[in-house]
């Protein structure tokens, strides 16, 4: 299994964002690439990697609590030296906090990780040529999160699929 952290966006914050990736798609010299699908928009965050024993990960996840916090859009932008054009939120320190527990939890359990420095962004479009349309902005879009879900990446018949395998949800649930 290829297993990350994530969290799932409900379905009027996936609307907004793919109305958004829509609208680049029909702007004339808009971007052109391999957009996200809806059902696939989420926010990784920590990458695991193939690993078939899931216990730890799931001990991991369950070793962490959180309070209810929220997520709200902030801009688009293309990472430098890169073609992956993303949404990036507001500054969370609960979701930073959040991300560095259950890095912590996962060292703890000898789990390796992608450890690079937590940019949270949405992706949107992979492999994009060209450029942002002028003026393109984001929805003003925002939810609260309750649950961190540990997926699962697999390909089927060429197409990306996440799986949700486990999950756990806040302090208040």
């Amino acid at each position: 299994m290829r297993l990350f952290y994530a969290i799932l966006f409900p379905n009027d914050f996936k609307a907004a964002l793919a109305e958004t990736m829509e609208m680049i798609s029909k702007t004339q010299g808009g971007l052109k690439g391999n957009f996200t699908p809806a059902d696939n928009l989420h926010l990784t965050l920590a990458f695991i990697g193939e690993r078939e024993d899931i216990t730890p990960a799931k001990e991991a996840l369950n070793a962490v609590s959180f309070p209810p916090f929220e997520l709200s859009l902030e801009r688009l932008g293309i990472f430098k030296g890169s073609s992956l054009v993303y949404a990036s939120l507001k500054k969370s320190p609960q979701c930073e906090k959040l991300t560095a527990d259950i890095k912590a939890q996962l060292s703890i359990r000898g789990v390796d990780f992608d450890d690079k420095p937590f940019k949270p962004h949405i992706t949107l479009i992979r492999k994009a040529l060209g450029g942002l349309p002028e003026k393109t902005e984001l929805p003003r879009a925002s939810f609260m999160v309750h649950r961190v879900s540990l997926m699962d990446s697999s390909r089927i018949s060429g197409r990306q699929v996440y799986r949700q395998i486990y999950y756990k949800n806040d302090n208040e649930e």
